[in-house]
């Protein structure tokens, strides 16, 4: 890509690339990160599950990278949104905002999404709002954001991951007591799944587990025959001690009558890459087992 087309912008904290400048922020086309005020990510953020959730940015340490545009250090942050953690890597601007690499924005669009499909949140803002100048009352700001990379044929889509309407899910265990196989806290059911807000992990029922690769992927998957490799935690529902099976850095429990024991952040790791077109065909394929009608 030209010099030319890059225009404005300073270097990608990221990877070092010149920036353009695209409706007021600036974007890397090589890493495609981007510069958003926090205002804008929170404005995008609202309009997946239609709430009025607030965006907490907790500043850390200065880092040796600088903002693009005031070439003061940035800063490590954690993002809280609606109370509940984003996970990623974030980098905060005192005065220009957030540098927000592309993994953690579609990790946070795809799981802020998904929690609203859970819990019978927005429907499909991206396809019901008017495009152009005459848009209004819906996505504006998550479809300028996509705008960003409109000239980008291989940037998953934006509108992939955003919140479609989604028929709440009945857990079979409704009304009974399950029990965190990893700390013994008590598990509550929280719209698609069973989480332990002790240490938390999450138990998904397969049902459920296949409704949300397939809400994201737009795409028929079933689960795969389970393995033999017998681990020491035993299933929230029957007892019974779980298949663990591994992929890379990600391992999970697994009851084939039941489902999937998820440890902290494992479960949004697979809806995170779950929209990388890069590993949609390989790492949800060995690790679920894909399946196209």
């Amino acid at each position: 890509m030209s010099d030319a087309y890059r225009q404005a912008g300073g270097s990608c904290p990221d990877c070092s690339a010149s920036l353009r400048e695209h409706a007021g922020r600036l974007v890397c086309d090589d890493c495609d990160g981007m510069m958003l005020s926090e205002a804008e990510y929170t404005t995008s953020l609202r309009e997946l599950d239609g709430s009025q959730s607030a965006l907490a940015v907790t500043r850390g340490k200065p880092v040796t990278q600088k903002c693009p545009r005031c070439t003061e250090p940035l800063q490590d942050c954690e993002l809280a949104f609606g109370g509940k953690k984003l996970s990623g890597r974030y980098l905060a601007c005192a005065t220009d905002g957030l540098w927000v690499p592309n993994k953690s924005m579609v990790g946070a669009y795809a799981v802020v999404g998904h929690r609203a499909r859970g819990r019978g949140g927005a429907g499909n803002v991206l396809e019901t709002i008017p495009a152009g100048p005459g848009g209004h009352g819906g996505a504006i700001a998550i479809r300028s954001v996509a705008s960003a990379f409109a000239n980008r044929p291989e940037f998953v889509s934006l509108s992939s991951v955003a919140a479609k309407t989604h028929t709440a899910f009945v857990s079979a265990f409704a009304g009974q007591d399950l029990v965190c196989p990893k700390c013994d806290a008590k598990l509550a059911f929280e719209a698609d799944r069973w989480a332990c807000k002790s240490c938390a992990g999450s138990f998904v029922e397969d049902a459920a587990l296949v409704a949300m690769v397939q809400d994201i992927t737009q795409a028929h998957w079933e689960m795969p025959a389970i393995g033999t490799d017998v681990g020491a935690r035993g299933c929230p529902a029957c007892k019974t001690k779980m298949v663990v099976e591994k992929f890379h850095a990600v391992e999970i429990d697994r009851c084939q009558p039941h489902g999937v024991w998820f440890d902290a952040d494992e479960l949004q790791t697979v809806l995170v890459e779950s929209t990388n077109p890069k590993e949609t065909g390989g790492w949800l394929k060995k690790l679920f087992g894909r399946h196209r009608t």
